[in-house]
């Protein structure tokens, strides 16, 4: 789901979520938003804010839209994200400013 620096760190901890495994008849959809995510966290740890968002937007509803939350946090993770000076060799992990 995402690497996090808890406030005070500085080295992110990987953090993954267990998720439901579809009935056959949806594999297909789930494998191609699957798919999808992966890329939307490439496009946000690449800094490509926009087309991060993009695909935030088209994954809402996706997954039986229990990921609709996570995707809402991360448009709006992105907004702040795009003022920052993160350099081009920032490796995508999010910094956290409370615990």
């Amino acid at each position: 789901l995402d690497c996090i620096a808890v406030k005070g760190k500085k080295i992110g901890v990987n953090i993954f979520t267990v998720f439901y495994n579809p009935d056959i008849n949806l594999l297909p959809d789930w494998i191609r938003d699957r798919e999808m995510h992966l890329e939307m966290l490439g496009f946000y740890r690449s800094q490509n804010w926009n087309k991060a968002t993009e695909l935030c937007h088209t994954l809402t509803g996706s997954f039986d839209g229990k990921m609709d939350q996570y995707y809402k946090k991360w448009i709006d993770r992105i907004d702040s994200m795009r003022l920052k000076d993160l350099g081009k060799d920032w490796d995508g992990t999010y910094v956290a400013l409370s615990k």
